[in-house]
């Protein structure tokens, strides 16, 4: 079965290989930060996401839901947040569920001097 490494990165296509042999290792440098979904044309249930990124400032939320992110200079910031769908919207050919678009929020938060800075969002 012929399978492919499709990876977009905010829509745009930065890398696209086949599956490599058995104990074949390839190594893909992606340079484009953002958002990176990775798919398996054939395949449409084979699909994972990455988050690129320039600066270290970044975190993934433990079971319920918390996170931390440290040693965050003072100053205003745009926090984003990324959750893929829950929400079923089709079934492909395969009697396979198909998801909505990822849910993204924002929220303007400021860090003080020394301090810590509070945020709740909320998934609906």
């Amino acid at each position: 079965i012929l399978h492919n490494i499709n990876v977009n990165v905010d829509g745009i296509q930065t890398l696209n290989k086949g599956q490599p042999k058995q104990n074949q290792v390839v190594v893909a440098k992606i340079r484009r930060m953002g958002q990176a979904d990775i798919t398996c044309d054939s395949h449409t249930h084979m699909r994972g996401y990455a988050m690129i990124f320039d600066h270290p400032y970044h975190a993934v939320t433990d079971e319920t839901g918390t996170f931390v992110i440290d040693n965050i200079p003072p100053g205003k910031y745009t926090l984003k947040v990324w959750h893929e769908s829950w929400k079923v919207t089709g079934i492909d050919d395969d009697e396979r569920a198909l998801y909505d678009k990822p849910v993204l929020l924002s929220k303007e938060i400021e860090v003080p001097a020394k301090g810590i800075a509070h945020v709740n969002f909320e998934l609906k």
